[in-house]
Order: C-alpha cells, then sequence, then structure tokens
C-alpha cells in the first residue's frame, strides 16, 4: 500500500492536541468510530480486523497515510475482534450493521466539478458561497429543533454537518433488545429515514435558490460504514486541514484551514462535538421518514412472498470483451465528477446480473469507486444494487432525472452504441452481455403478446 503521509502532515497529526482531539471523537464508552486511512486501509493485520480509531493504531495511520477518516457509526468495542479475512460480502455488510450502537448524522456538502472532481474548485467564489449557503440551510433548519447539537466541518474541499449520536438514544435503547435479523434491518431503517429527510431538505433549498444546483452537490448516502474525514484530518488535495465552524455563520477561511493550523484553531478542537440536546425533538421530525421507510420495507418483503419474481443472473462468468461499451467506458475512466454515484449504482446491478460471484463483482465495482474517489465507496451503494436492482433499460440511462438514486448517465457520455446494441434493439445493458438472457426475454415477450 502506497504512503501517502508526509514529514508535514505527520508532525500535524502527531502533534498532542490535535491527536487528542481525533480520538475523543471517536470513542464513546465502549464504543468506537472505525479509523480510515485514505478510504483504503480499512483492517489491522493478515486476518483483517477493523481498526478502531484509538491510541493502539492512531500513530500507525498517520505515518501512513495523508488523509484520516472515521465511521459515522459508533461499533461495539467486539466488533473490533472479528476477523473479516473469510466473510463474503454480505456477511461483511450484516456484521457491521449489527454492531452499530450509536450514530451520528452526516451531510457531505460539497462542489461540483466535472473536470477535476468534487471539493477541488472550493476556491471560486461562487462556488464558496452556494457551499457555505447549503451549509447553514441545514444547520439552521436543524438548530430549529436541536440547537446545542449542530456540529459542523470545513472538510477541505466542502462542509459536513453532523448531529451529535446522543439524538437517537432512544432509537437504540427501543431497538437494543431485537434479534440480530430484525436489528440488521432496523439499521438500515434508520439511515434510509435520515437520507430522506435530508432529501427532502435538498428539494426546498433548490428549490428557493436554483442557482446553486450547477455549484453545490449535496450527498445523501448515510449508512453503517459511512466515512468522513475526521476533525483536523488532512485534504487529499488541498493543503487544508478539517476545522470547526460556527453553525450559526458558516464562513469558510481557507487561511485558518492551511496546515500548519495556529494554535487558536488546534484549541477549537478540546471543546468540539461535547454538547447536546438531551430532547426527542430530532426523533419526532424523524418519525414520519422512519414510518415510510418501515412501510416501504414491510410491502417489499409482503410482495415478494405473494409475487416471487425471478431476478435473471447468467449462468456464465464473461469477460469484459463481452460488456457493452458503456460498461467499458465506465470501467475505464480516470475520474468522474458529477454522476459518479449514478454510473457505480449502475454498474453494480449490471454486475449483478452478469457476475455470479460477489466477491469477484465487488473487486471489480471497487477498483473503480476508489480510483475515482467516489464517495459511494463507503456507503452501501453496492450492496443495495448488486443481485437486488434491475439493471436499467437503455432508454432509462438515457433519461435525464438528475441525481442518485436515479441512474440516467447522460453526463457523463458514456452511451456509445455499436451494432451489437442495435441486434438487441437498444433494450438492456444485460443483454448485450448474455445473449441467452435476450432469447429468454424475446419468448416471453411474444408469449405475452
Amino acid at each position: 500500500m502506497e504512503t501517502t503521509a508526509t514529514e508535514e502532515t505527520i508532525s500535524h497529526y502527531l502533534n498532542p492536541l490535535i491527536k487528542e482531539t481525533i480520538i475523543r471523537v471517536s470513542n464513546y464508552g465502549n464504543c468506537k468510530r472505525w479509523a480510515n486511512g485514505d478510504r483504503l486501509h480499512w483492517y489491522s493485520d493478515y486476518e483483517k480486523r477493523p481498526i478502531p480509531m484509538t491510541d493502539k493504531y492512531y500513530d500507525e495511520l498517520v505515518k501512513k497515510h495523508r488523509t484520516l477518516y472515521s465511521t459515522l457509526s459508533l461499533f461495539n468495542k467486539n466488533v473490533f475482534g472479528l476477523e473479516f479475512r473469510n466473510l463474503t460480502s454480505d456477511e461483511k455488510k450484516n456484521i457491521s450493521k449489527q454492531y452499530v450502537e450509536k450514530y451520528t448524522l452526516g451531510i457531505d456538502i460539497d462542489t461540483v466539478d466535472e473536470v477535476n472532481g468534487h471539493g477541488i474548485n472550493i476556491q471560486e467564489p461562487k462556488v464558496k458561497e452556494a457551499v457555505e449557503a447549503a451549509a447553514q440551510w441545514y444547520a439552521d433548519k436543524f438548530r430549529k429543533f436541536t440547537p446545542n447539537s449542530v456540529y459542523c466541518l470545513f472538510s477541505g474541499g466542502g462542509v459536513y454537518i453532523l448531529l451529535h449520536h446522543e439524538l437517537l438514544k432512544d432509537y437504540f435503547e427501543r431497538i437494543g433488545f431485537c434479534g440480530k435479523e430484525d436489528y440488521i434491518k432496523l439499521i438500515k431503517t434508520l439511515t434510509y429515514a435520515i437520507n430522506e429527510l435530508t432529501k427532502a431538505y435538498a428539494i426546498e433549498f433548490f428549490k428557493k435558490y436554483p442557482d446553486y444546483i450547477k455549484y453545490v452537490k449535496i450527498d445523501h448516502i448515510n449508512g453503517a460504514k459511512r466515512v468522513f474525514k475526521t476533525i483536523f484530518s488532512v485534504h487529499k488535495t488541498h493543503k487544508f486541514a478539517v476545522i470547526p465552524l460556527d453553525p450559526n455563520n458558516i464562513k469558510i477561511k481557507f487561511e485558518a484551514a492551511t496546515i500548519p493550523l495556529k494554535e487558536e484553531i488546534i484549541k477549537r478542537g478540546s471543546y468540539w462535538y461535547t454538547v447536546y440536546d438531551d430532547t426527542n425533538d430530532f426523533l419526532v421530525e424523524l418519525s414520519p421518514y422512519l414510518q415510510k421507510i418501515e412501510k416501504k420495507t414491510f410491502e417489499q418483503e409482503r410482495k415478494q412472498l405473494t409475487y416471487p419474481t425471478q431476478f435473471r443472473v447468467s449462468d456464465m462468468s464473461h469477460d469484459y470483451d463481452e460488456y457493452p461499451p458503456c460498461i467499458k467506458h465506465i470501467l475505464g475512466l480516470d475520474r468522474c465528477g458529477v454522476g459518479a454515484t449514478r454510473a457505480l449504482a449502475f454498474l453494480a446491478s449490471f454486475l449483478g446480473h452478469i457476475e455470479q460471484d460477489a466477491d469477484k463483482a465487488y473487486n471489480i465495482w471497487s477498483e473503480v469507486a476508489k480510483r475515482w474517489h467516489a464517495v459511494a465507496l463507503e456507503s452501501n451503494v453496492f450492496q443495495t444494487h448488486y443481485k437486488i436492482m434491475h439493471c436499467a433499460s437503455c432508454g432509462t440511462l438515457n433519461t435525464y432525472k438528475g441525481g442518485f438514486p436515479h441512474v440516467d448517465i447522460i453526463e457523463i457520455g458514456t452511451c456509445k452504441p455499436d451494432s451489437r446494441c442495435l441486434q438487441i434493439n437498444f433494450s438492456n445493458p444485460i443483454y448485450y452481455t448474455d445473449n441467452k438472457m435476450y432469447i429468454e426475454k424475446l419468448k416471453a415477450d411474444f408469449l405475452a403478446n
């Protein structure tokens, strides 16, 4: 694994106050955040045990990696003793949810940069203004019912909005006695409901400020293993550190964030993320979205039991040469700006039909996500699409709908039809690769008519 740390970043991280702050916000009682270096270094040894953000591993991580991440979830300490080496992707996914005991809601407000990648153009005045406006919108919305629990960070390329994990204390107490399968389901319900709530706020924001949509993007990808850069982490490209911002007046000051940090900035970390509101007002706000997700889950389960549908999976493994042009284009991109999450969702759903081996499929998918430095890598995009979501048709892929979870891919120009696309009547990318599936489709269509 490549070493990205430099003498300057190591000196920064080994500052006693910076180290103390990062470890403090990552440990609460028996719960710890899962640490990560450069979004690559997830495990500690040959047995692939998760890395907790503790003093034991901190120095090792910062001496290898420029950028330090940790999960929004706080996990029961027992998960860090488990071996992940021989687990399947599905088993890893379920274990990560099973051990979540606290959760920090997180919103990543990023810049739109179709050429260089999100966050690179934060210093452009109009972009900075749009990011600050979106961040203030969210902070103000949350402060109406949680005035002391909203925490904001300059992420180096945008703004993070976080809500203290204690706001969800009663939710976790209620589900604490559930069986394993129900607990996992309820963790998914929680994160999906949070995403629905934050999407609703985003719709309101862009309706009021439509001109900002070309400058700022808001990620709604809360999940058990979702990671954010830690407070005081160094940005992967800019010479900025992640520093606290005032929720009452969000203004990004690049000089203040430039490393080496001034002592007054470092001292702010000692009281950051220390207070919260001891009320259920946030859960009241979240309640309609929890009910919506619970109802949707129930209806999906009932439908599966009543009307079982066949999810077509190819009988054989397929080589790269058999993939359609759109998939080859995605696999070959060095980077992807706007539309990265949608493209990765499309890739995961395509592989769900074409690649039986989940680990092989994930390796193909994650190699692309890592190359793009995509936020989808820290979310459940692969797990919620592979062998779950049917691959979108060519028509859907080429109909602009705007934003994940829709999977249109017009913006990245990935559709380059060839003669085989014409042969399958521009129907679906999976039929390009698997002719047997296409013949079965034609037979089904004939019988239906």
